[in-house]
């Protein structure tokens, strides 16, 4: 991002911002609050102090990285353990004059949406502004997910939950302007909601020349696929991406698909392995962050086949998209209501149906003419500037400086 003297950052700036956790801190950032590092830095750029709050854990307090960490201890036992989280949290909100709290819903009070909503009550009953970052919307996860069902009595109660949490909220942020249109649709102030793409972080995901992976695993001759994620059922584990490797060696004999992830259906890769189609596909588990932009660029093309069942799905931005091209790799993905909106002018992207026929024939369709394909994707790489988090996060900034300047 680009830095400002200090003269304008201070200028601009002096707020008093509060970052909140209800589990461990850890900064450096981990790929879980990433986009919590990225809005800080930005802030700090512009001269704001900012907090970063945890509630529960051991006492303490500290200064580094130009950010002030808090840990309020609260009793884990006792009748009402949440209200003395909350009550400590409010009264250092006061003390410190803070004037925005700013809650990664996936970071503050995840499965206890009822206390950050009595919170976030009391807060702005006392003046403090409230942003809910809904990177991934959470109760939408739960149902793509699976682990919550549409129409039960818990789904409604969090709905209803939800509901309350959302005019309880001076600014919304979503991952994408398609999931911002969806809200305005369902009746949220079109105002308070603001959709955009997180960005691609430049220093990380640049156009790049294969590495020495695919010499290492053996595959220099063939037409390599790539999947990276975390591995749930919405990600058309079972319906594509399995078969796509139980079927390579007749569909494409000289391609060979890198797997790359972890979660609940990891044990699906894990049974291929002593199978007919273990020569097909190599799982690499879990890749580091930093290493991921070079997995990428030993493919020759990449996949995001995602299920069109859900909201979350159909409205989420999917950071393997941008990831993938960032580095001048095409890839074949679901088409979305993020083909239409917030990546609709993409290059290098072949939008399909979520079936395993759309993508088994764009992937021939690729290997036929990769050399165009990666021609697109690498045009567009060089011109990325609009998916970076050197303008995206600025512009997030630019709303939540708005709101702090608004009486």
């Amino acid at each position: 991002m680009k830095r400002e003297t200090v003269q304008t950052a201070r200028s601009r700036g002096g707020h008093r911002v509060a970052f909140l956790f209800s589990r461990k801190m850890k900064y450096p950032p981990d790929i879980h609050n990433m986009k919590a590092f990225y809005v800080t830095e930005e802030m700090k750029r512009r001269g704001f102090q900012v907090y970063w709050v945890q509630v529960g854990g051991p006492e303490g307090e500290s200064y580094k990285y130009g950010i002030r960490f808090k840990v309020l201890r609260a009793p884990r036992r006792g009748p009402f353990p949440e209200v003395f989280q909350l009550l400590r949290l409010v009264i250092f909100c006061v003390v410190s004059r803070i004037e925005l709290v700013y809650e990664d819903e996936w970071l503050f009070l995840r499965k206890k949406s009822r206390s950050r909503l009595v919170g976030q009550m009391i807060l702005r009953r006392l003046g403090v502004k409230v942003v809910l970052d809904q990177r991934d919307p959470y109760v939408d996860f739960e149902i793509a997910s699976g682990e919550l069902q549409e129409g039960t009595k818990e789904q409604r109660r969090l709905a209803s939950i939800r509901s309350l949490l959302l005019r309880q909220t001076d600014l919304i942020i979503l991952p994408s302007e398609a999931y911002a249109s969806l809200y305005v649709s369902e009746g949220i102030p079109e105002k308070k909601v603001f959709g955009i793409f997180r960005g691609i972080d430049p220093a990380l995901f640049k156009p790049q020349a294969p590495s020495e992976i695919r010499s290492r695993l053996g595959i220099e001759g063939d037409f390599v696929i790539g999947w990276f994620g975390l591995m749930h059922p919405y990600r058309m584990i079972r319906e594509i991406i399995i078969p796509l490797i139980e079927n390579l060696a007749q569909e494409m004999p000289n391609a060979h698909i890198l797997v790359g992830g972890e979660g609940p259906l990891l044990s699906e890769f894990e049974r291929l392995r002593g199978g007919r189609a273990a020569g097909a596909f190599t799982l690499l588990g879990s890749v580091p962050y930093p290493r991921l932009p070079e997995y990428i660029a030993a493919c020759d093309v990449t996949i995001c086949p995602v299920s069109t069942r859900f909201r979350f799905t159909n409205h989420s931005n999917w950071l393997k998209i941008a990831e993938s091209i960032s580095v001048g790799t095409p890839i074949v993905a679901t088409r979305t209501e993020i083909s239409k909106k917030d990546f609709g002018g993409l290059k290098g992207v072949y939008w399909v149906k979520s079936d395993y026929e759309s993508f088994l024939y764009a992937l021939k369709e690729v290997q036929k003419t990769q050399g165009l394909w990666r021609a697109e994707a690498l045009d567009q790489a060089r011109h990325f500037e609009a998916y970076s988090i050197e303008t995206t996060i600025p512009r997030i900034l630019d709303h939540v400086e708005a709101l702090l300047n608004t009486k």
